[in-house]
């Protein structure tokens, strides 16, 4: 997590949850998430907000991106990111601030959670 994000999370109360589908947990120190932006949906407020993530590792990932709904259900997408890829694609226009990153190698049959397993503490 970047200094940026940090203040995000103790100013806005964005927290950063990052867990990994895959047994080897290193995978997740490769996303790095270094913004957190309000106003994706044409408003000012931090109830829209998207993240932007890069790959800082040297081999290709598949990474899951589940962002909280304002009724508690979560919104997920997924990008493949290689190396010194940076994706936009997360974002939602009704949101708590809360999200969520899995994290496996590119082509991995280790499945992702699905929506009704996701739990945001």
């Amino acid at each position: 997590m970047t200094i940026f994000s940090l203040f995000l999370s103790l100013t806005f109360g964005f927290p950063t949850f990052t867990t990994s589908s895959t047994p080897d947990s290193a995978l997740n120190k490769c996303i790095d998430v270094f913004a957190i932006e309000g106003g994706w949906c044409g408003d000012d407020s931090f109830e829209s907000f998207g993240l932007k993530v890069k790959n800082i590792c040297s081999e290709k990932l598949e990474v899951m991106i589940a962002l909280q709904k304002a009724d508690g259900t979560s919104d997920t997408t997924f990008v493949i990111l290689g190396s010194g890829e940076i994706s936009t694609r997360a974002y939602i226009c009704q949101g708590t601030g809360r999200y969520k990153l899995w994290v496996r190698r590119f082509g991995s049959k280790e499945p992702f959670p699905t929506n009704q397993k996701i739990v945001y503490d």
